[in-house]
């Protein structure tokens, strides 16, 4: 077995040896095997479009490939300049690009379904677990994904054991950490959506600015700030003090630039008060590879400015946003942490319907 690990194209098309095609195809193959298999549902896209996070993230990628392997659906790529060899996997490690704040890494590994169950994935997660600990980091986290049962007798974590995934990461030593609730929401009717969402929008003394892809130049500054002092957790809809998003205007503007390129701009919907300071804002992440289901990435309001419905205002607001956008959309998805009972609350009036369950799986390095 070989494991060559690649760089992160800078921008699209900056994929010569076709390894970033291989990892879009591996995926795709997953995904057609209804995720039975699925260690977690990560895209590649995520991969593959992450240029501009590089200045907070530190992303690697060891593709797997084996001579000896005789699975002829395996997508081909070149592992350098004369070298094609069939891709049977990939891994993927995601780390803070400050030294100091790499407690945690997040991983996701794939492998092609006829090559699952050789022990390709155990030596993926070895490799993984080397490069990690060599990085600095103490903990590893892998996402297992689940459809939200209609009828069961079992508690969330008995549910879990059951799945494919969940064994792979319980025989390695991981153990259950926390769960997340995965929803959807269907806007197609965009009128009915609009009429629902008006009356929500009660600004009161702030003024609210929406934008599609780059953010204004005005709020630039004023974003970063905020970003740099709290990090917005999709799943459990809080802020904390953030470690590890040290993010400036200049690259804010980068990432900006860089998810317009590829063809998945973020639409936000931001709260400026009297000062012009953002004191909340809300994303939603536009797919590339499925625009008409984007994705809710997260609401957060800075706590002196909470009680005051700038939550859902906000939500409501860039929904409306998104559907003049975005006239394709269909539906909308999100993750939440059930604790978060406020955020679970606000997403059923909004008409958001659970689906699924996620599983944040831990252990050491």
């Amino acid at each position: 077995m070989d494991i060559t690990e690649v760089a992160v194209p800078s921008y699209p098309g900056e994929d010569p040896f076709g390894q970033f095609e291989a990892i879009e195809a591996l995926t795709r193959a997953r995904y057609e095997d209804g995720q039975a298999r699925a260690i977690t549902v990560h895209s590649a896209r995520e991969v593959s479009t992450a240029h501009a996070r590089d200045q907070v993230y530190k992303r690697l990628v060891y593709l797997l490939s084996d001579p000896t392997e005789s699975n002829f659906d395996a997508p081909i790529a070149q592992l350098a300049p004369g070298r094609p060899a069939k891709i049977l996997g990939y891994g993927y490690l995601r780390l803070s690009q400050v030294h100091k704040e790499r407690s945690l890494g997040f991983f996701d590994i794939v492998i092609h379904p006829e090559s699952w169950g050789k022990g390709y994935e155990d030596y993926l997660l070895e490799v993984i677990s080397k490069e990690a600990k060599k990085r600095g980091v103490k903990w590893l986290s892998c996402r297992v994904y689940m459809p939200y049962p209609s009828t069961y007798n079992a508690t969330v974590s008995e549910l879990f054991m059951e799945q494919p995934g969940s064994a792979f990461l319980l025989r390695h030593g991981f153990t259950l950490a926390h769960t997340y609730e995965d929803y959807r929401w269907d806007v197609s009717d965009h009128g009915t959506i609009r009429e629902r969402m008006t009356p929500l929008i009660q600004p009161g003394d702030y003024r609210l600015v929406s934008w599609q892809g780059m953010t204004p130049a005005n709020l630039l500054d004023s974003l970063a700030k905020f970003r740099r002092q709290f990090t917005m957790d999709e799943q459990q809809g809080s802020p904390e003090v953030s470690r590890t998003e040290s993010w400036t205007a200049a690259s804010l503007a980068g990432e900006d630039a860089y998810n317009v390129a590829v063809g998945q701009p973020h639409f936000t919907t931001a709260a400026v008060d009297s000062r012009g300071e953002v004191v909340g804002f809300s994303t939603i992440i536009s797919n590339v590879d499925s625009p008409e289901r984007p994705v809710q990435a997260g609401t957060i309001v800075r706590p002196e400015h909470r009680g005051r419905n700038l939550g859902i205002t906000l939500k409501a607001a860039n929904i409306i946003n998104v559907i003049d956008s975005h006239p394709q959309t269909e539906t909308i998805t999100t993750g939440v942490d059930p604790a978060n009972e406020h955020l679970v609350d606000i997403n059923a009036h909004l008409g958001f319907v659970r689906t699924g369950l996620q599983g944040d799986f831990r252990r050491k390095v």
